[in-house]
């Protein structure tokens, strides 16, 4: 990776940096007695969110999705957009700790960045479009999921292919194309699946 091509990815790994940590301050505004009632469940989907973070699928030009969207979507449709951020936060960083001597440390920081920015972005589009955590009615509620689904999907890939035409000196449309094209069924066939454990 030439000099040039190494400052272009540190300004946009600090920008990644700076993004998500605007989304956790949204934490802060967070109704602790509400998660405290909640504590069971919110447990019961930490542990099955790192679990399935555990089930990496590689992509093309050395991408990776996990199996874990489903878990993501139905937090998100349940819980809304904080809780969510929280609960993907927590969860990465578990899994990153746990791959912390095959992983290198900054791959680490962005991946659980990255994770932080695709939740908060997603849900809070879910939101402002009228979805109501905690609420759904597929009826009325499917183009909203649509939009959240395709929100999360293009925010991933397009992040990802940022970051990897910038380390790996490929052509940024050819690396978009080939990633979106094997992420796009992944999310589509675990979508429903979401969707189910949400109701």
């Amino acid at each position: 990776m030439t000099k040039h091509k190494t400052n272009y990815f540190n300004f946009f790994f600090i920008a990644i940096l700076l993004l998500s940590f605007l989304f956790l301050f949204t934490l802060a505004s967070i109704k602790w007695s509400y998660t405290y009632r909640s504590f069971l469940n919110l447990m019961f989907f930490l542990a099955i969110l790192v679990l399935a973070q555990q089930l990496p699928v590689t992509l093309p030009f050395k991408a990776e999705v996990t199996v874990d969207f489903a878990i993501v979507l139905s937090i998100i449709i349940i819980y809304g957009s904080k809780i969510s951020i929280l609960l993907v936060f927590l969860s990465t960083v578990i899994t990153e700790f746990k791959r912390r001597k095959i992983m290198p440390f900054y791959k680490s920081v962005f991946n659980t960045a990255l994770y932080i920015i695709m939740v908060g972005t997603s849900s809070f589009i879910y939101e402002k479009i009228g979805g109501v955590p905690g609420h759904i009615d597929l009826y009325n509620d499917i183009f909203r999921i649509l939009i959240l689904i395709f929100t999360y999907l293009f925010v991933n890939v397009g992040l990802v292919t940022i970051a990897l035409s910038l380390l790996e000196n490929q052509r940024s449309y050819m690396i978009f194309f080939n990633n979106f094209k094997w992420a796009l069924p992944n999310y589509v066939a675990l979508a429903p699946l979401g969707i189910l454990l949400a109701m």
